[in-house]
């Protein structure tokens, strides 16, 4: 299994390296950055229904 994930990656592009591990990075940033303030607001505020309106009022 782990072949067939390998033979996908081009390990002698430096564009595709570059590209995979900034959108990796970014998208942790992203999901860190979601949870924390997440956390944050579940732990400030008593409604947890204003939370909910809050997020799916957008």
């Amino acid at each position: 299994m782990l072949n067939i994930i390998n033979s996908f990656i081009p390990y002698n592009d430096k564009n595709y390296i570059s590209f995979w591990a900034s959108s990796f990075f970014i998208n942790t940033i992203r999901f860190l950055d979601f949870v924390i303030i997440a956390w944050l607001l579940t732990n400030i505020i008593e409604k947890l229904e204003s939370i909910g309106l809050l997020i799916f009022s957008n």
